[in-house]
C-alpha cells in the first residue's frame, strides 16, 4: 500500500496508460477499469484522472475538509429534510470555493496534452504546445469512486474555465442526497471517501448505448442514435439479445423519434430524427457481433459480469466505461425511462413527411465560463424554470442513480398503514425491497422536474410528454398492489402562489388530459388512483371527475391549501376515495410563513393540529382513508393518537419511521382495546417476504389468540369497536364543533380564518 502510493509521486493527475484495475484505492473503480482496458489495447478514448491525492489537496487547500466533516458529524440521517439541507450546503461550499492554483495548472497542462496527437507531443514540450494551441477540445468529465457512490457525468466540456467548473460540480455530486445516504448504509466515513475525476476525450458518436454480460448464455445490448442520454425524455433504446457464441441474435427495435447530439456551436441538443431512421434498427448485424465480442473479452478481463458503455463514430468502436453488473438480464420488454413499446407509440403527426432534421434546444452547456474565481456557476436552466412542489430528493438532471444498498423487509407491524412516497425509479426499487405494497404517492412532478424541462415546453410537445409519463410510471409501479399517482404540481418562479397543480392543469387542459391518458395506459392489476394537488373548488373537482370518465382509477385529493381543508366534507360526500395531508405546504399556507423560517414554521402548531383533527373526524364518518406526508414526529404522534389511517415515507427512511410509529402506537394504545390484535399482526406478516418478523404484541404480554375464537368473534369485535367509534365521534363533535349531537343536518364549517 505504501509502496503503491509512493509510485503515484507528487502528481495530482495520472493518465489512463499509467493505471490498471488494482489502482481503485487511488483513482476509484471506474477510472481504474478504464486504465486496465486502455493498457490492454481496448479502444478507450484517451484521458486522464485527478487522483485521490488531487481530491485531498482540493479539500485541504480550500479549507473545506474540516467544514464538511463538522457538518456531517452533526447530521440527523433519519430526517430527509436535514439530509437535503446538508447536501445543498456542502455542494454550495464546493461550488463557491476557489480552485487551487497548483491543481489548476496541472489539470490545464494535461487538458492541453489531451487535445494533441502523438506526433504533436513528440515535436515539442507540452508547455510549448500549450502556448501555441489554437482550439481547446471537447471532453466528458466523470466521477469515479471506490464503491460507485455519487458519480456524476458532464459532457461537451470545452475550455479550462468550463473544465474547472465541471470538476467542482462532479466533486460536489459526491455529496448528493443519495451519495450521503449510500455511504451511511455502507458505513463509509467521510475520511474514507473520495471522488476521482475522469477527463476523457469526447466522442461524437453516431450510435451509442450499453452492453450487459451475464453468467447465463446471453448478452444484452441497448442502442440508440447519437450520444445516448437515458436521462433525456423520449430518447429510446433498441434491445438486442445475443447468445454468447455470437451466432444467434434477437432484435427488439423501438420507434425512435429524437436523439441527443451536438450542434455546430458545441451545445448539447435534442434532434428530431429523419423518417428513415425512426423505425430502423440502430445496429447492423456486424456491429451487434462486434460489440458482443468486446463484451465477452471485457468480462474475461474483470472475471465478473459487466455493464459496458460504448459508442460508434463512423466505423470506429469506442469503450467509454465498464463496471460490475450485479444482476442477470431478463429477456423481456422492460420499459425504460420515456420508452414506448413499438405497437403502442402515440404520434399525432404520424404519416407526415419529415423532410429535414429539426433541432430543438433543451439545455445549454452544463457548465459556464467562470467570470471570477470563487463564484458559483449560473443555473443551467433559465430563471423561473418550474420545479416540483413536493419535497425533492435530487436536483434536476434526471440522472438515474444506482441503489445505495439492499434494504431488508420491515420487521415491525403497525396499526398505522405505512405507504411509500416515490419520486424516481431509484426510490421505487428500494421500496420493493421493504415488502411494503402501498405506493401512496407517486409524483409526476418529480418525473418532469428531473428532465430539466418545464410544463410550458411539454404543452407544445404532448406526445413526448405522454411517453415520458407512461414510460416512467411503468417502471415506478413495480410489484406494488396499490398505487396512487399525484398529477403534476410544479412550482414556477412565484412559488406556492404561482400557477401550479390543478390551477395549471385546468388552465392548460392539454397537460392534464395527457397525464390522465398516460396513466390510463398503464397495465396494472392492483388498485390504481390519482391524487389532485392544489384543489381550490368543488367545481374543479367535478371537472376532473368528468375528465376521468370511464378510466378505471379512483380519485383522491392532496390537502395542501386552506381551500381544500374547507371543502373536506363536500369532497367526502362526492365520493373521494383518499385524502393525503401534505403538512409542509399546508403549514406554509395556514401560518403564512416559509418552511425556511425556523422561528415560525411548525407543522405541529396547535392551529394545524386542530384543523387536521377535524379532517380525521369527517373522513372517519365517511370511511375515507387518510394518509399523512410529514417528517414531523410531533405531528405524527398527535394524529396517530387520533387514529389516522396511514403515514407516507420515502423508502430510505422507512425502517426508522416504522420503528418510531411502532413505539408511538405502543405508548398510546398498548393495553387498550385500540391496540393491534394478534390475528391482525399475523395477517400482515403473511404479506411480507420470508424473514424473521419481530413480535408485535403492543401490550408486551405475548398472549396467543385461538384462531377459531378469532374467526367466530371478529364480527362482534368490529361491531363493538364501531359503536365505540361512533360514541367518540359524537363526543368530539360536541367538544370541537360546539353543537348538539342531534343537530346532524346543520352545515359543518371549519374556522380557519
Amino acid at each position: 500500500m505504501v509502496i503503491k502510493e509512493a509510485e503515484f509521486g507528487d502528481k495530482y493527475v495520472k493518465w489512463f496508460s499509467q493505471l490498471n484495475k488494482d489502482d481503485l484505492e487511488f483513482v476509484g473503480k471506474k477510472a481504474a477499469n478504464l486504465g486496465e482496458l486502455y493498457s490492454k489495447n481496448f479502444p478507450v478514448p484517451n484521458g486522464f484522472v485527478i487522483t485521490k491525492k488531487g481530491y485531498d489537496y482540493f479539500l485541504n487547500e480550500t479549507k473545506l475538509r474540516e467544514k464538511i466533516k463538522s457538518i456531517l458529524e452533526s447530521l440527523d440521517y433519519s430526517s430527509l429534510e436535514a439530509v437535503k439541507e446538508v447536501s445543498e450546503k456542502i455542494k454550495k461550499l464546493i461550488m463557491d470555493s476557489t480552485f487551487p492554483d497548483d491543481l489548476r495548472k496541472e489539470v490545464a497542462e494535461a487538458y492541453g496534452d489531451l487535445g494533441l496527437s502523438h506526433l504533436d507531443l513528440e515535436s515539442g514540450s507540452a508547455s510549448d504546445i500549450l502556448n501555441t494551441a489554437s482550439e481547446p477540445i471537447f471532453t466528458a468529465v466523470r466521477g469515479s469512486s471506490v464503491g460507485g457512490e455519487g458519480e456524476e457525468t458532464q459532457i461537451n466540456i470545452k475550455g479550462i474555465n468550463s473544465l474547472v467548473v465541471a470538476i467542482k460540480k462532479v466533486f460536489s455530486y459526491g455529496f448528493s442526497i443519495e451519495a450521503i445516504m449510500e455511504r451511511k448504509d455502507k458505513n463509509i466515513s467521510f475520511s474514507e471517501f473520495f471522488i476521482g475525476i475522469i477527463v476523457q476525450k469526447m466522442i461524437y458518436s453516431d450510435k451509442s448505448g450499453f452492453g450487459f454480460t451475464t453468467y447465463e448464455d446471453k448478452i444484452k445490448l441497448e442502442a440508440t442514435w447519437g450520444f445516448g442520454g437515458k436521462d433525456i425524455a423520449g430518447v429510446l433504446f433498441d434491445k438486442y439479445f445475443i447468445v454468447k457464441d455470437l451466432n444467434s441474435i434477437e432484435k427488439k427495435p423501438v420507434k425512435k423519434e429524437i436523439a441527443l447530439g451536438r450542434d455546430s456551436s458545441g451545445s448539447t441538443k435534442v434532434f428530431k430524427l429523419k423518417e428513415g431512421k425512426i423505425n430502423d434498427c440502430v445496429l447492423s448485424e456486424y456491429e451487434i457481433k462486434r460489440l458482443g465480442d468486446f463484451s465477452l473479452k471485457i468480462e474475461e478481463v474483470f472475471l465478473s459480469p459487466q455493464e459496458i458503455g460504448w459508442a460508434i463514430e463512423g466505423e470506429n468502436f469506442f469503450i467509454l466505461d465498464s463496471k460490475d453488473f450485479g444482476g442477470e438480464i431478463k429477456q423481456e420488454d422492460d420499459v425504460e425511462v420515456g420508452e414506448e413499446k413499438e405497437n403502442n407509440v402515440v404520434e399525432e403527426t404520424e404519416g407526415k413527411e419529415v423532410k429535414e432534421v429539426v433541432k430543438e434546444e433543451v439545455m445549454e452547456d452544463d457548465v459556464v465560463e467562470e467570470k471570477e474565481e470563487g463564484l458559483a456557476p449560473k443555473s443551467v436552466y433559465p430563471e423561473g424554470t418550474r420545479t416540483s412542489s413536493r419535497p425533492p430528493i435530487e436536483e434536476a438532471g434526471g440522472k438515474e442513480v444506482e441503489s445505495s444498498s439492499e434494504l431488508s423487509p420491515v420487521s415491525k407491524i403497525t396499526k398505522t398503514k405505512i405507504g411509500l412516497y416515490l419520486d424516481s425509479v431509484f426510490s421505487s426499487k428500494k421500496g420493493e425491497a421493504l415488502g411494503i405494497k402501498l405506493a401512496g404517492l407517486v409524483s409526476i412532478g418529480e418525473i418532469v422536474s428531473s428532465t430539466g424541462k418545464d410544463l410550458d415546453y411539454y404543452l407544445k410537445n404532448l406526445n413526448e410528454y405522454e411517453n415520458l409519463i407512461y414510460g416512467n410510471l411503468n417502471k415506478l409501479i413495480g410489484d406494488y398492489q396499490e398505487v396512487w399517482i399525484s398529477l403534476s404540481d410544479i412550482l414556477d418562479a412565484k412559488g406556492l402562489f404561482g400557477l401550479h397543480g390543478l390551477k395549471y392543469g385546468l388552465t392548460h387542459e392539454g397537460i392534464l388530459k395527457t397525464e390522465l391518458k398516460a396513466i390510463s395506459r398503464i397495465n396494472f392489476e392492483g388498485k390504481l388512483g390519482i391524487l389532485l394537488p392544489q384543489l381550490i373548488s368543488m367545481g374543479d373537482f367535478e371537472k376532473i371527475k368528468r375528465m376521468v370518465g370511464d378510466y378505471d382509477f379512483e380519485i383522491g385529493v392532496i390537502l395542501d391549501t386552506p381551500a381544500s381543508l374547507q371543502l373536506i366534507k363536500d369532497l367526502c360526500e362526492e365520493g373521494v376515495s383518499k385524502i393525503v395531508i401534505d403538512s409542509v405546504n399546508l403549514t406554509q399556507c395556514i401560518l403564512g410563513t416559509s418552511k425556511e423560517n425556523k422561528q415560525f414554521f411548525n407543522e405541529a402548531n396547535e392551529a394545524i393540529i386542530l384543523q387536521l383533527e377535524y379532517v380525521l373526524r369527517v373522513c372517519k364518518r365517511k370511511n375515507v382513508f387518510v394518509d399523512l406526508l410529514s417528517e414531523n414526529f410531533e405531528l405524527i404522534d398527535s394524529l396517530i393518537e387520533k387514529e389516522i389511517n396511514g403515514v407516507l415515507v420515502k423508502p430510505e427512511f422507512a425502517e426508522n419511521f416504522v420503528d418510531k410509529i411502532f413505539e408511538i402506537e405502543k405508548n398510546h394504545f398498548g393495553g387498550t382495546d385500540k391496540e393491534l390484535r394478534q390475528y391482525e399482526v399475523r395477517k400482515e406478516e403473511e404479506k411480507l417476504p420470508e424473514k424473521d418478523v419481530e413480535e408485535n404484541d403492543l401490550s408486551g404480554e405475548g398472549e396467543s389468540v385461538d384462531e377459531t375464537v378469532v374467526e367466530n368473534n371478529v364480527s362482534e369485535l368490529n361491531a363493538a369497536q364501531i359503536e365505540k367509534d361512533i360514541a367518540a365521534i359524537e363526543e368530539e363533535k360536541k367538544e370541537y364543533l360546539g353543537r348538539d349531537s342531534e343537530n346532524e343536518s346543520s352545515k359543518d364549517t371549519l374556522g380557519i380564518f
